[in-house]
């Protein structure tokens, strides 16, 4: 967070604390299932490979995530992310 406040950057953190405190400093702050939710939306990559990915995160990082793969996409609509142009 340090870093990313004194060079203008942004951060990508999923813990609480740390995005209050990123907040509080004015850094953008941006969450995992964020920017894969981008990733699906932009066609980077597909729905399949975020589900993929979003366990992938959860069993080899450990992140405690809302959702896994098989929720992502119910998670991602119900919390506003957009996944396909409209």
């Amino acid at each position: 967070l340090a870093w990313a406040q004194i060079s203008g950057g942004g951060a990508i953190v999923d813990d609480q604390a740390a995005v209050n405190a990123a907040r509080a400093k004015n850094v953008v702050v941006r969450r995992s299932l964020a920017l894969v939710g981008d990733g699906v939306h932009r066609k980077v990559i597909t729905m399949d490979e975020a589900r993929s990915l979003v366990d992938d995160l959860a069993a080899s990082g450990g992140a405690r995530l809302p959702c896994d793969g098989a929720g992502f996409e119910a998670w991602a609509e119900a919390n506003g992310l957009a996944l396909r142009d409209t």
